[in-house]
């Protein structure tokens, strides 16, 4: 906390003292922020985009980045942990290459949604999102709690929250409450993450409490809220295979696990039961570092060799 406190200040420092140079350099240039059209313009304009440029206005943009990522930071910790600065988009119109034309904004005013899972429309999951609901409803983490994100009216854009599940922990923000998965139970399945505790809250006042990782299960109506597995260290990825057999990816323990209902995991600082762990399904580690993200494939369309495989993300150490 010393050394974030001592770096702010001189963050602060700089941009105090990049203020003055900017201006002094912008007035040379012949432009300004009022000019608009102005090279001195284009260039603040550029920087801001992460454009690389060359001349002596470089090191004073990518400064002014830096700065206005700062104030940005800092206006986030005044804010209440419910209001942050994402938000949920919806990407459309495919072209060939599989690139998105268009991404439109559902829901913002959200802190780091690493959770989200879209419900089928007029599924009866949810009361919002039955029979003759004009628009969509989307499950969402945000720092504190799962919401219900709906557009009642048809817009594309979610004109309703509801708050399922509160009390999650956000002591570390890289694994929090993630990989939503809707499975043919009813279920929706995600994932605990690493140095945690939550005390999840449902709609009728039960309380369920997770240390550190976890996989969990719950109803996307806010009724009921249960651990699925014990133990892991930080799962980020959740897949079901076509027997229906749930895997998740985890770093610092085995990159990929078969999970058996009520068992318990191996992890960092992690204690069974009494009776084991649950076995795993590979001894390759990976070297067990920043594992997230976890595919089953049971389609026919790549080559034979591809099939009933499972595929990780690992982008550090392989």
């Amino acid at each position: 906390a010393g050394k974030l406190a001592l770096r702010e200040v001189l963050e602060q420092e700089k941009c105090g003292r990049g203020r003055g140079h900017r201006k002094a350099h912008l007035g040379q240039a012949g432009g300004g922020r009022s000019g608009g059209g102005g090279p001195a313009a284009q260039m603040v304009q550029a920087g801001r985009k992460g454009l690389r440029f060359q001349g002596e206005a470089q090191g004073v943009d990518e400064l002014e980045v830096r700065c206005g990522r700062l104030r940005e930071h800092r206006e986030q910790d005044r804010r209440a942990p419910e209001l942050g600065l994402d938000s949920v988009r919806i990407l459309s119109d495919f072209g060939p290459d599989g690139r998105a034309r268009r991404s439109t904004v559902f829901a913002d005013g959200l802190n780091i949604p690493i959770g989200v899972q879209p419900l089928p429309r007029g599924s009866g999951l949810s009361s919002s999102n039955g029979p003759g609901a004009k628009g969509d409803t989307v499950l969402v983490f945000s720092i504190p709690a799962i919401w219900r994100l709906t557009d009642t009216d048809g817009d594309g854009r979610a004109d309703q929250r509801e708050k399922l599940y509160d009390g999650f922990g956000f002591k570390d923000t890289h694994g929090m409450s993630s990989s939503y998965w809707l499975w043919f139970d009813g279920w929706v399945y995600g994932t605990h993450g690493f140095a945690n505790k939550s005390d999840v809250v449902d709609r009728q006042g039960r309380t369920v409490t997770l240390t550190s990782g976890n996989t969990y299960r719950f109803r996307p109506d806010g009724s009921r809220f249960e651990v699925f597995v014990h133990g892991q260290t930080n799962p980020f990825g959740l897949a079901f295979d076509a027997r229906g057999d749930l895997y998740t990816a985890d770093s610092h323990s085995k990159p990929v696990y078969l999970l058996q209902a009520g068992g318990f995991y191996e992890g960092i600082n992690r204690e069974h039961d009494g009776l084991g762990f649950a076995p795993p399904i590979t001894t390759d580690d990976h070297g067990s570092s920043a594992i997230a993200g976890i595919a089953h494939y049971s389609a026919a369309h790549f080559p034979f060799e591809f099939r009933d495989n499972l595929f990780n993300g690992n982008p550090v150490t392989r």
